[in-house]
């Protein structure tokens, strides 16, 4: 046997015997197990799962579920197609389904925008969308008229603009109707070319090549909330609702488009009491007799017979009390109607209905037929409801972030919205994974509370808090040593109070005077009795297993050292300057500036974590970048490591919102990205083998444009949990 032919032979004895061992070519080099003995490996197909937050119930029923809990803002069928429905959310951009509504899936791609606000299908073609994209408060250089060709698979920005979800500073302000009309003259065999779109600055726009270019016509700096048009041969004539209520009629405005002359006639028309929020027109062969509804707020609905001349009050049925905020007519039987109320009274249960021309309104019997969802169902904010193009009986609606159907003309309401995630885990402590029961996990959801899970994620029920506390977020919680006692900081978005279970979370006592802005929380890893919790303001430390605490003032605990929990970090934040990084070896007694007479180069850390193995190498999450603490000096590694930094406009951004170290494997970290007072970045995560020096991006099968609340491992198998802008998903990577 010559040199080369036993080289040969033994590289194929290697490869062979490696290969049916299982570690070779997939096993990562020099990597260490998982506690089943699993190794991190090359796997050619890496994919992420979704783990939507399916009730017991839906499982059951034999549902694939989807908790939603992200507000719907608008829904729309195709008027061509009616299995095709687009649904636009205020920080998730757009679903859309293809079966009537049953089921939902994002579509993204190119849609950098926070999320939606109104949206429109062109009649004759299900493939095109236009979308009023923007952060909730507005102001982001990509918000604006998104558009797409193919059916939501690929989105363009054909204008940017101005739009917010609110009129106002309240947060349940929202709820607007139709900011696109299209010309039905105007269809070249494949779309409309002429399309009308209301804006929140630039007034009334139009566009005569199907979206490509705009102009302004009129209405410039006022609100539009709302058009409707109706088209003849010679003029189109549009009715444009905005909240102009110094106006004659309180913002309602007739339009005339001469088309062929290019002549633009605008008329304030009407003697509504206040402005309308939104409007519904039934076209007649004389315009002069067009029928308009209005949602006029506290002055419930008015209608008129004249085009709009003059209007009068339809509130049969209605309550005195409630905001009416959107009314949808129904495109094959103007007698059907549906109103909505936007910030709602002692839950009143609606969208109302009438089924003849507003003359009498119905409540519905019931929101929640079949109580098959996780979350508490109620009528919700003021969007409008989606009527099926043929069937009257049939709509779609959101109500509390869930997606609703009725097959009764309104009735009643049942779930559908499977597919359709945004459960949010906000922070590194917003998740627990029991240790010694793999199927076990605990999700603190910032805006529906604590839920469970005791099979693995494939259903999950809901802890139900109750105490002396406003609100149902749940910042951060934590489950002790011993696997019995649970703590969650609940309460409202910006303020919690800690409350304690000796039960599993079946019952709960309140801890009284710990009420803060919580952003970590964690038992000591070797003495329960002990328990850190880190807020906006400063730590709060419990020496009694969580009955008791005591507050720090400045110091926020975000690190507790595995091997040793008398080791903890806490960052001291303040406005003007960067924060300072303090290191405590006695639980929080005494404490020591880690670098001594010198800030972080960072202001805020968005998120902590701690090498495993390495009580001196802390990882901080942070706008300027990810930055690693070797014990002595801090070193930013993103943009050295090969990441983009996202541009939105003229704005760049470095941010990473989460961080998370391998247990296993402490040279693997994770980071994720997230800009939410910008958009969605288009690459969102990403993982170094390296201790952080270089990165690779590990969307895989995930499409891009969201963004990272919060990333965690589980202890016991070593995969990773993300929780992004459009739910909740885990990878492995050991095999």
């Amino acid at each position: 046997m010559t040199y080369l032919t036993k080289i040969t032979f033994i590289l194929f004895f290697f490869c062979l015997t490696s290969v049916l061992s299982g570690q070779y070519p997939t096993t990562l080099a020099q990597s260490n197990p998982n506690k089943i003995g699993k190794y991190l490996s090359y796997d050619a197909l890496p994919a992420w799962k979704p783990l939507p937050l399916r009730s017991v119930a839906q499982k059951k029923a034999g549902l694939s579920g989807g908790e939603g809990m992200q507000m719907v803002q608008m829904i729309q069928y195709a008027p061509s197609n009616p299995d095709i429905v687009y649904a636009a959310v205020d920080t998730s951009q757009v679903w859309k389904s293809d079966n009537g509504g049953f089921s939902w899936y994002s579509v993204r791609e190119g849609y950098r925008a926070l999320g939606g606000f109104s949206l429109s299908i062109d009649p004759r073609n299900e493939n095109i969308v236009f979308v009023s994209g923007a952060l909730p408060r507005g102001g982001s250089p990509v918000d604006g008229i998104y558009r797409t060709l193919d059916g939501g698979k690929n989105w363009k920005l054909v204008r940017q603009t101005y739009y917010s979800k609110n009129t106002s500073n309240n947060p349940l302000d929202v709820g607007e109707g139709q900011h696109y009309a299209f010309d039905s003259t105007s269809f070249n065999g494949t779309r409309h070319q002429t399309i009308y779109a209301g804006t929140h600055s630039e007034g009334l726009l139009k566009s005569t090549d199907g979206g490509d270019t705009w102009q302004t016509i009129g209405l410039k700096g006022l609100r539009i909330l709302d058009i409707e048009l109706a088209t003849n041969s010679n003029a189109n004539i549009l009715y444009v609702a905005t909240n102009n209520t110094k106006a004659p009629g309180n913002g309602l405005y007739k339009v005339v488009d001469g088309k062929k002359n290019n002549t633009y006639a605008i008329t304030p028309i009407g003697n509504l009491p206040d402005f309308p929020r939104t409007i519904a027109i039934d076209t007649q062969t004389n315009h002069n007799n067009t029928i308009i509804y209005a949602a006029v707020g506290d002055h419930k609905v008015y209608k008129s017979f004249d085009g709009g001349k003059n209007f009068l009050c339809k509130s049969n049925g209605l309550p005195q009390s409630g905001e009416y905020r959107t009314i949808t007519i129904h495109p094959t039987d103007p007698n059907y109607l549906y109103a909505k109320l936007g910030r709602c009274v002692g839950n009143v249960l609606n969208p109302f209905y009438s089924t003849d021309g507003g003359e009498t309104w119905y409540s519905p019997k019931n929101l929640n037929a079949g109580m098959i969802d996780l979350q508490w169902i109620g009528p919700g904010h003021g969007i409008p409801v989606a009527p099926h193009p043929n069937d009257p009986n049939i709509a779609l609606g959101s109500m509390l972030s869930s997606i609703r159907k009725t097959i009764n003309g309104g009735k009643t309401w049942e779930y559908s919205g499977n597919g359709f995630m945004g459960a949010r885990r906000s922070f590194k402590t917003s998740t627990y994974f029991d240790p010694e029961n793999p199927d076990r996990q605990i999700f603190f959801l910032f805006d529906f509370g604590p839920v469970m899970t005791e099979d693995g994620g494939d259903s999950w029920k809901r802890l139900k808090v109750k105490g002396k506390i406003k609100g149902r977020t749940a910042a951060v919680g934590a489950v002790d040593n011993n696997r019995k006692i649970m703590l969650v900081a609940n309460g409202t978005w910006n303020s919690q109070t800690i409350l304690r279970s000796e039960d599993g979370g079946n019952s709960w006592e309140t801890v009284s005077n710990t009420s803060d802005r919580f952003l970590f929380m964690k038992f000591h890893p070797q003495d329960s009795n002990y328990v850190y919790a880190g807020t906006k303001s400063g730590s709060w430390i419990s020496k009694d297993n969580g009955k008791s605490w005591t507050f720090i003032v400045d110091k926020s605990i975000r690190a507790v050292y595995p091997k040793n929990g008398d080791i903890v970090y806490a960052i001291e934040e303040s406005l003007n300057e960067n924060s300072i990084l303090w290191r405590s070896n006695d639980r929080g007694i005494t404490w020591k500036r880690s670098i001594p007479e010198k800030q972080n180069p960072f202001k805020y850390a968005l998120d902590v974590d701690i090498d495993p193995d390495n009580s001196d190498r802390l990882y901080v999450a942070a706008n300027e970048g990810l930055y690693i603490f070797n014990g002595k000096n801090w070193n930013e590694t993103t943009k050295s490591g090969g990441i983009t930094p996202e541009v939105y406009g003229n704005i760049v951004s470095y941010k990473v919102s989460a961080v998370a170290v391998d247990p296993f494997n402490p040279n693997r970290i994770y980071i994720g990205k997230r800009d939410g007072n910008l958009g969605h970045p288009k690459n969102y995560i990403f993982c170094s083998d390296d201790y952080g020096s270089t990165w690779k991006d590990i969307k895989y099968n995930l499409p891009g444009y969201s963004g990272v609340f919060s990333l965690a491992i589980e202890p016991t198998t070593g995969d990773l949990y993300m929780c992004n802008a459009h739910g909740n998903y885990y990878i492995s990577f050991y095999h």
